[in-house]
């Protein structure tokens, strides 16, 4: 089976609070696939808006055990990758500000879809084959929002 249709035989939910925008995670579900990591994110998030104006979503993916390594993926294709501890409990709007101060070196990860309600994202080393975690995050006008955190989901 393909890892796309394996992809999406996967079931499980996942919800968030309130956030205005929308930013609230469905399911991410991940595949091991030639040294890099497939993780789709099924969620809601501001669709429209992405289209019209480019709008600032980016995924923010760690690994749950070992050394605290971080990437985040601007849908722009744009990513850069850090570590830091406070990521593994999942981000607060009050920690994008550090979080993205930590984010220094450019990453190879990229984004290989996008469509309404659907983001997948490859990641490479560190992060590739390890256990992983991930949210959405928008600045908008200088405010941060973030989504809720999901585990994503290996495989069967």
């Amino acid at each position: 089976m393909s890892v796309i249709a394996a992809l999406a035989c996967i079931s499980g939910v996942a919800h968030a609070g309130q956030t205005d925008p929308t930013l609230m995670i469905h399911r991410a579900l991940h595949a091991d696939i030639a040294g890099a990591t497939v993780v789709r994110v099924e969620a809601s998030f501001p669709w429209v808006a992405l289209l019209q104006s480019g709008y600032p979503v980016e995924i923010v993916v760690w690994a749950t055990e070992g050394h605290p390594d971080f990437t985040r993926v601007q849908l722009t294709g744009d990513s850069v990758s850090g570590a830091a501890s406070f990521v593994q409990d999942g981000l607060s709007p009050a920690e994008i500000g550090p979080l993205h101060s930590a984010s220094s070196a450019p990453a190879a990860n990229t984004i290989s879809h996008v469509s309404e309600g659907r983001i997948d994202v490859q990641v490479r080393p560190p992060l590739a084959g390890r256990a992983l975690a991930l949210q959405l995050v928008v600045v908008d006008d200088g405010t941060p929002f973030v989504s809720n955190v999901v585990d994503a989901e290996d495989l069967p």
